[in-house]
């Protein structure tokens, strides 16, 4: 009782342990090197050494150990390789110009002249007496939205 008072729980009592050194031989012990030393009896655990319980686990199945396959590292054989997979030579293109069939004629002069007094408006003439004469000869105008000139549509 007391030991296990709280005034006496970190107490040192005198053991005896074996301090080994490094040497070549595990095993040798020299006895010239164990010393009387003081060890807190409170730190020491009674029981197996944790290697032990470990390898206790291992052979009894508790604890496993997977074995798990390192994918292989991908290696380029030309890091510096140019990836022309963004470029692509054309083979073959064909390319179709669709129009309208129509005939030019010549028209002479004085005929073309003819056509552009009845498509604009005289120079004394009203606007609203050209727009009777367009719908009279069923023509379609239209005034420019840029500059208010009135022009066949």
């Amino acid at each position: 009782k007391a030991r296990s008072s709280k005034f006496h729980r970190k107490e040192k009592e005198k053991v005896a342990y074996v301090e080994t050194s490094i040497n070549d031989d595990e095993y040798d012990i020299n006895y010239e090197d164990v010393e009387d030393n003081e060890v807190n009896v409170a730190e020491l655990k009674s029981g197996p050494p944790y290697t032990w319980t470990v390898q206790k686990a291992l052979n009894e199945g508790r604890l496993k150990f997977d074995e798990k396959a390192k994918p292989q590292m991908k290696v380029d054989s030309d890091p510096l390789q140019v990836a022309e997979a963004s470029y692509v030579e054309p083979f073959e293109c064909l390319v179709m110009e669709a129009m309208e069939v129509t005939q030019i004629l010549a028209v002479p002069e004085e005929e073309y002249t003819e056509k552009i007094k009845v498509l604009y408006p005289q120079a004394e003439e009203e606007l609203v007496d050209f727009l009777n004469r367009c719908k009279l000869n069923n023509k379609e105008v239209m005034l420019c939205p840029r500059c208010s000139v009135v022009c066949d549509k």
